[in-house]
């Protein structure tokens, strides 16, 4: 028998009995190798294994199986942050979130449903959250993605691709969505919706390929932007004649009957912080 067989033999005794251990006289019987060379043989696989860390040796001078505890794994929701790294909240609502590092996101996107493998645990008393790798994805949140249709006349488009599209949410500012050829054709400066097809990987952690489904306007049309964001979170834009009914009584102006109890200043300039985009000036 040689080295590599011998040493398969003793884990498969180890392993039968986890929890025993056993003296070198008991597993020279067990293999019949009694004999004075068979002896030192089966001594020297021993000591091999020892130094792999498979087993080890007792203060009694037994041997045992080294029994490695399984990683402790959790399920939650992976949030990304725009620099790369993200924090996973485990459904387990007494642990703290983990800190994934950018090199441990599994190339997983913000919302993501997915598993956590714990690194290191966390201290509390000096506010250290448990940190982990992603180990595996198993539901994406993202289905489709909104933006700007652009194409590079620089660029190389691989086969089968016709542009990209340009992602305004900071969550995904590392992505590049490629548009397939294959849905609608836009054109540049449109906004369009796109079914996502593939989702990054570790081999290619920052592409998206998509489809386009729907063309919702121009980029620089009028209220665009707030456009974007209705379709990035999936609000309706379509309403029944109930609702659309309801909406037509309202006035597009203050009614006196609003104005009772309150100041009025809308004759007067006022000076802002907030935004040209801004649709309440609640910081005049």
């Amino acid at each position: 028998m040689d080295k590599e067989k011998l040493q398969e033999k003793l884990l498969q005794i180890f392993e039968a009995e986890p929890q025993k251990k056993f003296q070198v006289q008991d597993l020279v019987k067990v293999l019949d190798m009694e004999g004075a060379g068979q002896f030192k043989f089966v001594v020297q696989a021993l000591a091999d294994l020892e130094h792999n860390k498979q087993i080890e040796l007792s203060e009694d001078d037994t041997f045992s199986l080294i029994v490695k505890e399984s990683p402790k794994t959790f399920e939650g929701i992976f949030h990304a942050n725009d620099r790369g790294f993200g924090f996973v909240s485990v459904d387990d609502e007494e642990l703290d979130d983990f800190f994934i590092s950018p090199t441990q996101t599994l190339a997983a996107l913000n919302g993501d449903r997915v598993v956590v493998e714990m690194i290191s645990e966390g201290d509390p008393e000096i506010s250290k959250r448990p940190e982990g790798k992603v180990i595996e994805i198993i539901d994406h949140a993202l289905t489709q993605v909104v933006g700007e249709f652009r194409v590079d006349p620089d660029e190389i488009m691989p086969d089968g691709y016709i542009g990209t599209v340009h992602l305004k949410d900071k969550k995904l500012s590392n992505i590049k969505c490629f548009i397939e050829e294959k849905g609608l054709h836009p054109v540049p400066g449109e906004v369009i919706l796109a079914d996502i097809t593939s989702y990054p990987t570790q081999t290619l952690p920052n592409i998206i390929k998509a489809v386009a489904v729907k063309v919702i306007g121009n980029v620089n049309d009028p209220g665009m932007d707030i456009l974007e964001i209705v379709y990035q979170h999936n609000i309706p834009t379509e309403f029944s004649e109930e609702v659309l009914e309801q909406i037509s009584k309202i006035p597009d102006y203050v009614t006196e009957e609003e104005k009772v109890g309150r100041v009025d200043l809308t004759d007067q300039d006022l000076v802002t912080i907030d935004s040209i985009e801004s649709k309440d000036l609640d910081d005049a």
